[in-house]
């Protein structure tokens, strides 16, 4: 297993204790425990705890952000470009538990050295998706409106769904895409 894969394996090792045990109450040792490595070898992959918030939060942030980048250059579909963004995001959910809270709830933790990054990440999603919402409007798809509200309504509903969306639970990522989906575009399309 090369650095980078055992990096990632205690990362998610350490996403899934964060979100058992919390953050906080989740010591270095733990961690190493968890990952069954002894203390010394999860200091020889990681600084510290912070090292795998920056990790968790590029692979969540800098992934999302790729997909509305790529979605905005090639001009797609709004409605397509906020659907695969909102579809990314509970696949992390779905995939990767405990992620997206460590990412979100934990930005404070983040090394010093890569906090300013990462808020130009989460900074650009924002924008991405008030570009997509600006484009549905200049498009005639969406109604007029304040796309900066909408963004931040549309990155609301979805970013919050950590909070009451368990994998294999009551719905699938899918139902949960396609209701939030719908519930948006619906406040946003325009009347016919």
């Amino acid at each position: 297993m090369s650095a980078g894969e055992r990096r990632q394996q205690i990362a998610r090792t350490a996403a899934e204790l964060f979100e058992q045990r919390g953050y906080y109450r989740s010591g270095v040792d733990d961690i190493a425990e968890a990952v069954g490595v002894a203390k010394p070898t999860l200091y020889h992959y990681l600084g510290s705890k912070a090292d795998i918030v920056a990790i968790i939060h590029e692979d969540v942030v800098g992934r999302l952000a790729a997909r509305l980048e790529h979605d905005t250059a090639r001009k797609a579909d709004p409605r397509v470009a906020l659907r695969e963004f909102a579809a990314g995001t509970l696949e992390v959910l779905e995939t990767k538990t405990g992620f997206l809270r460590v990412a979100y709830e934990n930005q404070l933790e983040l090394p010093k050295t890569v906090r300013g990054e990462a808020q130009r990440k989460r900074d650009r999603i924002e924008e991405l998706v008030q570009v997509q919402i600006e484009e549905g409007i200049r498009r005639g798809i969406f109604r007029e409106t304040n796309s900066r509200l909408a963004a931040l309504f549309f990155l609301g509903m979805i970013n919050w769904s950590y909070h009451w969306y368990r994998p294999g639970e009551e719905f699938s990522p899918g139902e949960v895409c396609e209701h939030v989906m719908s519930i948006f575009l619906d406040g946003v399309a325009v009347r016919v």
